[in-house]
C-alpha cells in the first residue's frame, strides 16, 4: 500500500469520516467508562465485582455502541480509498481515545 496525494486528500467526505468515527469512539469509550470496570478489578481477581457491574445497563449501552465506530468505518468504505480511511480512522480514533481518557480516568 503505497501512500500517494489521493490518500492525503482532505475533503468533505474525510471530515464527515473523522467526526463520525471520533464520536462514535467517544461515545463507546464513555460507555465502557460508565460501566466502573477497572483493569485493576481483572488482575486482583475480583469476578464478582466485574460481574455485578457487567449485569448493569451500562453495559448494555457499552454492548450496543461497540459496533459503531466500525459500522461507519465500513460504510465510509466505499467512498474512500483504503489509505486514506486507514489515514483518518486512526487519526480521528487515537483523538476519541485521548478525550475518553481525559474524562474518565479508569480507562
Amino acid at each position: 500500500m503505497e501512500l500517494n496525494s489521493e490518500a492525503l486528500a482532505f475533503g468533505k467526505t474525510q471530515i464527515a469520516a473523522a467526526a463520525l468515527i471520533f464520536l462514535s469512539t467517544l461515545l463507546w469509550a464513555c460507555s465502557f467508562g460508565l460501566t466502573g470496570i477497572a483493569s485493576n478489578d481483572f488482575f486482583t481477581f475480583k469476578f464478582h465485582i466485574i460481574l455485578g457491574k457487567a449485569l448493569s445497563a451500562n453495559m448494555a449501552l457499552f454492548l450496543l455502541t461497540f459496533p459503531l465506530p466500525i459500522a461507519f468505518m465500513a460504510t465510509f468504505a466505499k467512498r474512500m480509498g483504503k489509505a486514506s480511511l486507514i489515514l483518518v480512522s486512526m487519526v480521528s480514533s487515537l483523538f476519541a481515545l485521548i478525550a475518553a481518557m481525559a474524562l474518565f480516568p479508569t480507562l
